[in-house]
């Protein structure tokens, strides 16, 4: 376990309460999104955070001088990240889980959280980041074995030599004596390498070797096989194995070796490097360890008791045997409960491990949390930006945002249109009414009015301009409807000719349109008579651009849009004033001739009427 790394709603490290299903949902959500785009090497569970923090962007083709800035760069970034979160847990170090937050997410004294699925993420993303801890695991034991018989042998190798010494020092004596009965060797293999020994341990490396092989191909197939989600099972395999071996070895041990002497420091030997290498290169959890130590634990003193008792009881029939059974009782007296001390630590480490890897899995899901609580706002404030651009700016002029490099290059948006329709209205009576009536309820007034207008300007093709007080400025040949620019082929007769007559139609529709919601709107009270709309129009070209680098506003320029507005301001009430160049284009309706009319700018111009105070004129 020593290997392990691995909107509403407002964060727990920020003081405010998550609830354990919401906090459930996160998890699960993270788990999948971030699993989902990580390879299948184990390192699965939210880096976005880490990536945010950590990394810095430094350009492939960059020089060394840049590099080395880059360098820099990140060196303070961490160390700031570290300070922050060094002061962030009061000087406790960079473990920023709040005790109390701990305490509420988690049960068992730390051991297991809440939420069901906020555990089985955990122990996922465990199996996962464990994954190669495991086989190095497996092939440390192999080197552990190996390491034991070579051991064994040089052990061996002294013995022989010791013994041999004795022979020829003393043929017949104590020391050749000492050396049949404490080794339980025959008198013609004193002097010889007794092999038993040796074939002893070998055969146990075959043994565990063979554990130890298997669990590679069940470790291997687990990963290869189980879903992300079920990736724990592969935990629950290794925990097996390690079981299954250590069973093994107390059995081999204390039935195939209890009368040699030495058995406790071999059994003590073999479950300290046992237990080590679990605890640090399984990734199983506190309570597997802790079912390990006590399985290894019952067995361990269920056999080795009743074999200490049985040499203690017959230690007076002879007097080797009586040295033996001494010198096993003494070593069983002191490694016995060294082996329960050291595996007692050991099982405390992994308790101390597993409650910093769950507090380092609820820090990474936090800031995940964060992280996807900024992406969100971030979204939600570009969206809102893209629309709010959008209805500002026509969707042409926003695309030439994009390329231009310096507001000082707007001027290169600008384009001429051609047979643009125009059209100008406004309130008759606005200025009594502004006087009369509370500033409040004639904005109130406007707004109502302006949006009715606003509503069906989808439904005529038309583009609303803009707005100056109670004057309402829309076109039909700039951004929607028939459209004739500068790159345009303008010069076939027939083309603008269609393209105005088109406009022109779908303006006068919209004029009607207008006319007629208006009389929709509620008055404002205090205002006396009900104020009436006055509309001019005019077809013709003009120019469209962004004026300015500050504000920037979409406008219109060129005589259409002089003319349009002299048309609005010398019309009457609910009528649409217009010039020849509107009637010639749409002659259908029922026009009424007026006497030529001076117009600033333009001279005496024939214009027209059409009167929208028969309702049936509206349709």
């Amino acid at each position: 376990m020593g290997s392990r790394s691995k909107e509403e709603e407002d964060s727990p490290s920020g003081g405010s309460e998550l609830t354990t299903a919401r906090f459930t949902r996160i998890v699960n959500e993270s788990w999948g999104e971030e699993s989902s785009s990580e390879s299948e090497d184990g390192k699965g569970l939210p880096r976005a955070s880490l990536r945010m923090l950590l990394t810095t962007s430094a350009a492939a083709a960059a020089g060394e001088e840049e590099e080395a800035k880059d360098s820099d760069s990140m060196t303070r970034v961490a160390k700031d990240f570290y300070k922050g979160l060094y002061l962030g847990a009061g000087g406790r170090g960079v473990d920023i889980i709040d005790d109390e937050v701990y305490k509420q997410h988690t049960k068992w004294c730390g051991l297991k959280f809440k939420g069901d699925g906020v555990e089985e993420a955990f122990r996922n993303n465990l199996a996962e980041l464990c994954k190669d801890a495991v086989y190095k695991g497996y092939l440390l034991q192999l080197g552990v074995i190996l390491f034991f018989v070579l051991q064994s042998g040089l052990m061996e190798f002294y013995r022989s030599a010791f013994c041999t010494k004795q022979v020829a020092v003393a043929p017949g004596g104590t020391g050749e004596a000492f050396c049949q009965n404490m080794f339980l060797l025959e008198e013609e293999q004193v002097e010889d390498f007794a092999f038993q020994y040796m074939s002893f341990f070998v055969i146990m490396t075959a043994v565990l070797f063979v554990f130890n092989l298997g669990g590679i191909i069940l470790h291997w197939i687990a990963h290869r096989r189980l879903p992300r989600e079920k990736k724990f099972a592969a935990t629950w395999i290794v925990f097996s194995v390690y079981a299954a071996e250590l069973a093994f070895i107390t059995i081999t041990i204390l039935v195939g070796k209890k009368d040699w002497y030495l058995w406790p420091i071999l059994l003590f030997l073999a479950y300290v490097a046992l237990f080590t290498i679990c605890l640090w290169f399984t990734g199983t959890l506190f309570l597997q360890n802790c079912a390990l130590f006590v399985g290894g634990g019952v067995l361990y003193f269920a056999l080795s008791i009743p074999i200490v008792t049985s040499f203690a009881r017959g230690a007076g029939e002879d007097g080797w045997q009586s040295v033996r059974a001494f010198m096993q009782t003494v070593l069983y007296l002191n490694m016995a409960p060294m082996n329960f001390l050291f595996c007692f630590i050991l099982l405390f480490g992994s308790w101390i491990d597993e409650q910093m890897c769950r507090r380092r899995f609820l820090a990474k899901v936090m800031i995940s949390y964060q992280d996807r609580r900024i992406i969100r706002e971030k979204e939600r404030i570009k969206t809102l930006q893209k629309k709010l651009l959008e209805n500002l700016l026509p969707p042409c002029i926003l695309k030439g945002l994009m390329r231009v490099d310096n507001l000082s290059d707007l001027r290169d948006l600008s384009s001429k249109h051609y047979g643009v329709s125009i059209m100008f209205a406004d309130v008759v009576g606005f200025t009594t009414m502004s006087s009369t009536v509370e500033p409040l309820l004639v904005m109130s007034f406007l707004n109502e009015l302006f949006y009715t207008f606003d509503n069906v300007c989808d439904d005529f093709n038309v583009y609303k301009v803009e707005t100056v007080g109670d004057c309402y400025v829309a076109a039909v040949g700039v951004v929607t409807g028939s459209i004739m620019t500068s790159a345009s082929n303008v010069e076939h007769d027939q083309a603008l000719t269609s393209a105005s007559q088109f406009n022109t139609t779908q303006m006068i529709a919209f004029a009607k349109a207008t006319m007629r919601s208006a009389k929709d709107v509620d008055c404002p009270s205090g205002a006396g008579a009900r104020p009436a709309l006055r509309v001019g129009i005019h077809t013709g070209p003009c120019m469209s651009g962004i004026v300015g680098t500050k504000n920037l506003r979409f406008c219109l320029f060129g005589d259409a849009m002089n003319t349009a507005a002299r048309m609005e301001q010398k019309g009457l009430p609910d009528c649409i004033h217009t010039t020849q160049d509107v009637v010639d284009l749409v002659p259908g309706e029922p026009w009424e001739r007026l006497a030529k009319m001076e117009v600033k700018g333009k001279g005496k111009m024939q214009t027209y009427l059409l009167s929208t105070r028969n309702p049936s004129l509206l349709r």
